[in-house]
């Protein structure tokens, strides 16, 4: 993704939604950075150093306007104020420090102006795909053919939706899991909570704290409306 001339196209943009979201979200800081799991790595030296790091977000600051000047001010502010932070620390030290506050508020404000702005956009056309499980080897995912006479393969079966999709379809399911309305039947039930699993891994709106109206959104835009 290198680009001499444009700051924007230098820069990876879901690396830098993601690694807002961390800093913005406590929930997420305490799963994922108080309680390490092999199912999503990551801290706050790996959080900022994806954000500005390897996104090329830095030196796209330096070259030029990436997100507009009233989301690039703040991105600057972040920076220097994620360098004043004593990484040397625990991410619970981190975390407890007044100064890793103003990185939160920072953070939380300009996410949604970030993800309107950029490739990431919430409710772009772009697909989600859902993958088969971590079993499955990766060359052997490919479309589920049945020959006549052939019985149900066991072979992995890729499909992609849009954003929007994938938010309606997520909210749909962690409601259902809530109010025990999944199916009764153990097959049925194991692989909604697989889906859900998965996306879990892959969706940074449900940390969000706008995320009810991008679901609102969403459902609008899966409706044409």
């Amino acid at each position: 993704m290198e680009s001499v001339g444009d700051p924007v196209s230098a820069v990876f943009h879901s690396d830098v939604v993601v690694s807002l979201a961390e800093l913005a979200s406590s929930l997420f800081r305490d799963r994922v950075w108080m309680h390490p799991s092999t199912e999503w790595e990551s801290g706050y030296i790996e959080c900022v150093n994806r954000l500005f790091g390897d996104s090329g977000l830095q030196d796209a600051l330096t070259r030029g306007a990436v997100y507009g000047e009233d989301v690039d001010a703040p991105l600057r502010v972040l920076d220097e104020l994620t360098d004043r932070l004593d990484h040397r620390r625990s991410d619970e030290k981190i975390v407890a420090d007044p100064l890793f506050q103003q990185v939160a508020e920072i953070a939380a404000g300009v996410l949604p102006f970030v993800i309107l702005r950029s490739s990431f956009d919430v409710m772009s056309g772009g697909g989600v795909p859902l993958k088969a499980p971590e079993s499955a080897p990766a060359s052997e995912t490919r479309r589920m053919s049945l020959e006549e006479g052939e019985g149900v393969s066991d072979e992995s079966f890729d499909m992609r939706l849009t954003r929007a999709e994938v938010l309606v379809f997520f909210e749909w399911l962690a409601s259902a899991n809530e109010t025990d309305v999944l199916p009764a039947d153990e097959a049925e039930h194991r692989v909604l909570r697989d889906l859900e699993s998965q996306l879990e891994t892959k969706l940074v709106e449900p940390f969000l704290p706008n995320y009810s109206a991008l679901v609102s959104e969403a459902k609008r835009a899966v409706l044409g409306a």
